[in-house]
């Protein structure tokens, strides 16, 4: 019933933060589609202003001088303009304005319109369309990179880097049809830190939330790669296990992590406490039981059976004393 609790708890407050993160992913695509069309305006009336020049019958002079302030108007607009480009941006607009400066030393007026006829009108067409291009593929790559950004905050923890619970949702449904189909089983492993509360008291919130990220690094660290870590709530982490065979799989995990866990604690110096985690696991298929929240209870049950059976009420004293002792070294 605790874990039912829990879940639900963490559903509701998943799905508000869902709601805001949705909501800002929306205002920021509103506002780079805005500065767009506001970016796209200059490019599309040097476009436009081409076609006109190109396309009416002008006098000879003052088509190929119209021509050729285009093409510095088109160098300068891609030196300035495009500044994300920085050195692509500067040589071709550059080669744009010598292009104009050499129609310059072509001779008379009728070789120069020849000239601007045969090659400046492709060339100008072209610069016009290569602009749209840019500014458009830079304006798309902006609008993805701000996407991924909100993406990574709805599906990351912002203190650990570790997947969040609205996660949690999405991997268990994906993972539970492949076992399904496949036949595999699924681990799932509740770990909890000891005496969490009692650290914060003691040592303050800094450290509370050092103690979190060391965690975090630590069970991305002594996981496979295939596996999920998982923060859903507090100082309550999730390992996902997936295709494993049985449940001498999951029990070899936790005998893992608990031997590294004690390795870590007797050579790093850089963390002033002595990590303390309590775990439960449980090999899960779900073609045999599909209820989610009965294969939760027992992985919850097991960790705080394994919690009770620690002497973890006077550990506080001991984590004082190694705190002074680290600390003096």
């Amino acid at each position: 019933m605790l874990i039912c609790l829990r879940i639900s708890k963490c559903k509701e407050q998943a799905e508000e933060g869902v709601r805001m993160l949705r909501k800002m992913i929306k205002e920021i695509n509103q506002e780079l589609e805005k500065s767009l069309w506001i970016r796209l305006f200059p490019v599309v009336l040097i476009w436009i202003g081409v076609i006109v020049v190109i396309s009416f019958p002008f006098n000879s002079s003052l088509k190929v001088d119209v021509i050729k302030g285009f093409y510095f108007f088109l160098a300068v607009f891609l030196v300035f303009f495009i500044s994300e480009l920085r050195v692509p941006g500067f040589i071709l607009g550059w080669l744009l304005l010598m292009g104009g400066l050499l129609a310059d030393f072509l001779g008379d007026i009728k070789t120069e319109l020849e000239a601007v006829s045969r090659y400046g009108e492709l060339t100008l067409l072209s610069a016009g369309l290569i602009v749209l291009a840019i500014r458009i593929r830079l304006t798309i790559v902006k609008l993805r990179r701000s996407e991924e950004r909100a993406q990574s905050l709805l599906r990351r923890d912002p203190l650990t880097g570790v997947y969040n619970r609205y996660v949690l949702d999405e991997i268990l449904n994906q993972e539970v049809k492949r076992s399904r189909r496949y036949g595999h089983k699924i681990g799932i492993i509740i770990i909890d830190i000891d005496n969490f509360k009692k650290i914060n008291d003691k040592f303050g919130h800094l450290m509370g939330d050092k103690t979190l990220k060391m965690v975090a690094d630590f069970l991305k660290k002594n996981v496979r790669e295939t596996d999920f870590v998982v923060r859903y709530g507090g100082d309550e982490f999730l390992i996902i296990q997936l295709e494993i065979t049985s449940e001498s799989d999951v029990a070899a995990t936790i005998e893992r992590i608990k031997k590294k866990l004690k390795e870590l604690n007797e050579s790093s110096l850089e963390f002033p406490l002595v990590l303390s985690l309590s775990l439960g696991g449980v090999c899960w298929n779900p073609r045999e039981k599909s209820d989610i929240e009965e294969v939760f209870n027992i992985a919850d049950k097991r960790l705080y059976k394994e919690k009770r059976q620690k002497n973890i009420y006077q550990r506080p004293q001991r984590l004082s004393k190694i705190y002074y002792v680290k600390k003096s070294l």
